[in-house]
């Protein structure tokens, strides 16, 4: 039985990661053409993410993927770059199984270029999930933060340090600085 292609597959977990994490998809491709099923584009304040959906796990498909769409997250960042905004880009390459031994390196290749952003290749396991792989992507994996209430407030800082950084404000020398923090530390030392 052949495989579906990944245009075929939906990846919900990657929607659900990547909405929580402040992205929105983005309908327009660079130029202004419109994006493909094979190729998403999501923007956050801070990133990119191109989502590419390879059609088959195999080296070829792959490694054409792979260079068609650096250069398309390329001119993405080029462009926002030249607006005067730097912003991180991940380029997402969804092959449609679990790769085998020989695309798995060729897997690792992709991911260890560091040229233009980082690079991920994703997967399904055996149990239609695809969260393994996505949580490898550092701006889906890391858990949602709280919302702050209250004030926030900086951390006390110790007697010595405090009064190390008033003689510091006060114009006093580094050397003179760092004299008064030994005598603090022995005073503290004797203290105990």
């Amino acid at each position: 039985m052949p495989q579906p292609t990944v245009t075929a597959l939906p990846i919900p977990e990657f929607n659900l990661l990547a909405t929580g994490a402040g992205f929105l998809r983005v309908e327009a491709a660079p130029g202004g053409e419109s994006t493909t099923p094979e190729y998403e584009q999501w923007r956050s304040a801070f990133a990119i993410l191109a989502l590419v959906r390879v059609s088959e796990a195999s080296s070829r498909p792959l490694d054409t993927s792979f260079t068609q769409s650096t250069e398309w997250i390329s001119a993405l960042l080029k462009s926002e770059e030249n607006q005067g905004r730097l912003i991180d880009g991940y380029l997402l390459l969804a092959i449609p199984s679990k790769p085998d031994a020989a695309l798995l390196a060729q897997v690792r290749r992709i991911e260890s270029d560091t040229s233009v952003c980082r690079k991920h290749v994703l997967w399904p396991e055996e149990n239609h999930s695809w969260l393994p792989t996505l949580y490898a992507v550092t701006t889906l994996g890391l858990p949602s933060s709280s919302k702050i209430v209250g004030e926030v407030k900086l951390p006390e800082l110790p007697w010595a340090a405090s009064r190390a950084l008033d003689a510091r404000d006060s114009g006093t020398s580094i050397d003179d600085v760092a004299a008064l923090m030994e005598d603090l530390a022995e005073d503290e030392s004797e203290k105990e």
